[in-house]
């Protein structure tokens, strides 16, 4: 058993804040813009998945393609079981022609509890899919305290056709959300099968010493499964979720968990004010899951699983291979921004060492009055092989009681920069009226001490969050898959829709910009002459390129939007160079340079940044008082060029700004 301790990686910001505020700068927990660029989102009609049980509850899924057979799609789902005793059943369903129709070819049913859904496509025609399979124990449990209550364990069960059919591979000792990945790289560790998930770690004694992260490999086609190497938490800290693995171009395998704060819970404190409670991290391992790195740091992460279990989980997902961004690292989940959740992405250049900056997701304004939703749920993303990032999630924008859903999407064209205003991908709301017939459990608790059998019946908790995780495919001919569950024939169902993305993949967001490198650690904005007029909503700055390294700044400069935000209004911007008026809107400062560059600690001439605010809210004293009336965050693109550093005994002639 190898352990490795968590390490932590020093966030590396490349980004210039430019910001307007009523009385001094004031910064935001998160970017949330609501004023993007559309994406060409082309969503075909909704498919149902599930209709050979549609008299079964379906939540938790997910869903993955076949790179290389087009038209491949498997979603695995859990779903309701009527038999006494028995809580849910996994049900894998496939389909061989891109979506429009599905089989269900694999049911797993023989514990009381069968879930967890987690697949993968292997080499040739393998298929691999993963289920939690607990049991009773069969006999009378042992009177020692640490003796175990059933028998869990994790399967593992395999397909030579695709899918068509199945064996039981494998199965092993029980790990709690199990991930499933591949090694399809052709390099020398190709074949190779990763599950990963999160445990307890037991001392000499047998006493539990704390939770950990533990990755099983097999060298033969999943056949058997050597391990676990395991990564300890640190001591106070407890598991928060393992997110979804990757395996990178050379044959990395990277997985993504988070854990609680020392000392904090699963369950936010009832003061919103209190900081985040977790923080998510990956780990990777460089020598086929023989052992781990030292984990690196995404963010800190407030979450709250009372809330609901909808918003625990994240995903992560890396470039399969575009020509732009070739292993960047991607990460969504679900986070509490402005007291209630939102889905946050966050990306890695540098197979996870660094990550950048989270922004939201989602586009919707948050309410005045926090800590009543809308709360968004089950974020998934994927990637195709253009380098086209999607997003999907669960958004409550549309529903009143903070329970119903709708499944909308996102696109990013420049490598999880900035994302376009956001699609519903179906017509129809998951809702809850009372016609809904409530999905209820029952169940019973021996108690030793006061010898009584205590009865319950509970509404199931995945009724109103759809589980812990929501499925996305990728098809091999780019198009994407994502699979969700809605209640619109009164039961919870499994459905997808195909959905294409056009436009085209650019570093920096476009072909004019691609070419030019981030210089933003070199330069900076000096801001003066803010105007506001309040009635009309418009605002205006002038703003200068200040040039903070040694070398001269040559043209062409810009400066690039990456988020846009106002806490009193909705932001708009009307004077882009690129006609953009909010994300990946570009100001041309190359003009504003004098001739031959920007030298050294020198000022650009000024440029007007004009701006409108709309729904303007007033201001509120209070705990938290709002006075970020406008803040961007921007990237400044151009070229430098090195002065050589003077020779001994020689000065440098000075320059007139």
């Amino acid at each position: 058993m190898t352990m490795s301790r968590l390490g932590r990686s020093e966030f590396l910001a490349s980004m210039v804040v430019v910001a307007a505020v009523w009385c001094g700068f004031a910064r935001p927990a998160a970017a949330q813009s609501i004023q993007r660029a559309t994406a060409p989102i082309e969503v075909g009609p909704t498919v149902p998945v599930s209709g050979s049980f549609a008299d079964r509850e379906h939540n938790e899924n997910l869903a993955v393609g076949d790179p290389s057979h087009p038209g491949r799609l498997i979603t695995c789902s859990m779903v309701s079981s009527h038999d006494v005793g028995k809580i849910c059943d996994q049900h894998c369903y496939v389909s061989f022609d891109g979506g429009a129709t599905w089989a269900a070819t694999l049911e797993v049913a023989e514990g009381s509890v069968n879930g967890d859904p987690t697949a993968v496509y292997g080499l040739g025609d393998d298929l691999y899919v993963v289920a939690l399979v607990i049991k009773d124990l069969g006999k009378p449990k042992d009177p020692d305290p640490g003796a175990p209550e059933d028998d869990a364990k994790t399967v593992v069960y395999k397909s030579s056709d695709g899918g068509r059919t199945w064996k039981e591979s494998s199965r092993f000792e029980f790990i709690d959300r199990e991930f499933i990945a591949v090694d399809t790289t052709g390099g020398e560790r190709s074949g190779r099968v990763y599950i990963a998930g999160q445990a307890s770690i037991r001392g000499i004694d047998g006493s539990r010493v704390g939770p950990a992260l533990k990755l099983f490999r097999s060298l033969d086609g999943g056949a058997t499964f050597l391990g676990p190497v395991s990564a300890q938490y640190p001591i106070g800290t407890e598991i928060a979720g393992v997110g979804t693995a990757a395996v990178l171009s050379d044959g990395t395998f990277v997985v993504m968990f988070g854990l609680t704060k020392k000392d904090r819970q699963q369950n936010l404190e009832q003061e919103p004010t209190v900081g985040p409670n977790g923080e998510l991290y990956v780990i990777s391992s460089k020598d086929g899951g023989e052992t781990f790195g030292a984990a690196s740091k995404i963010t800190d992460w407030k979450f709250d699983r009372q809330r609901s279990e909808g918003g625990m989980l994240g995903q992560l997902a890396a470039d399969p291979g575009s020509e732009e961004f070739k292993d960047r690292l991607y990460a969504v989940y679900p986070a509490i921004v402005d007291d209630r959740i939102q889905i946050q992405f966050s990306f890695s250049a540098d197979k996870g060492k660094t990550w950048s900056k989270p922004v939201v997701v989602n586009d919707d304004r948050s309410p005045e009055k926090g800590g009543e939703g809308p709360d968004h749920l089950l974020p998934s993303v994927a990637i195709n092989a253009d380098g086209v990032v999607l997003v999907t999630w669960y958004d409550r924008r549309e529903a009143g009681d903070n329970l119903g859903w709708r499944l909308r999407a996102a696109a990013s064209l420049d490598g999880g920069e900035t994302f376009s205003a956001s699609v519903p991908v179906t017509g129809v709301v998951n809702s809850y009226p009372q016609t809904i017939a409530w999905d209820l459990r029952g169940g019973a608790m021996n108690d030793a001490t006061t010898s009584l059998v205590t009865l319950g019946v509970y509404l199931d908790p995945f009724f109103v969050s759809g589980g812990h995780t929501s499925g996305l495919a990728v098809d091999a001919d780019g198009s994407f898959h994502p699979t969700w569950t809605d209640n619109r024939t009164g039961i919870a169902q499994l459905w997808t829709a195909p959905i294409r993305v056009g436009g085209t993949v650019a570093k920096h967001g476009a072909a004019d910009l691609a070419a030019l490198d981030d210089i933003s650690k070199s330069v900076t904005l000096k801001l003066g002459e803010v105007r506001f007029d309040r009635a009309a909503g418009t605002l205006s700055m002038a703003a200068r390129l200040k040039n903070i390294s040694g070398d001269t700044v040559e043209g062409p400069a810009k400066v690039r939007v990456i988020t846009l935000e106002s806490a009193v209004g909705v932001a708009e911007i009307t004077n882009a160079d690129n006609g953009e008026r909010g994300t990946g809107a570009v100001w041309d400062f190359s003009s504003q340079l004098p001739e031959g560059g920007l030298p050294s600690m020198q000022l650009s001439a000024p440029k007007q940044l004009t701006f409108q605010l709309t729904d303007l809210r007033g201001l509120r004293p209070g705990k938290k008082f709002e006075a970020g009336v406008l803040t961007l965050d921007t990237r400044v693109l151009g070229k430098l060029l090195k002065n050589e550093a003077p020779k001994t005994g020689e000065e440098k002639a000075p320059t007139t700004p």
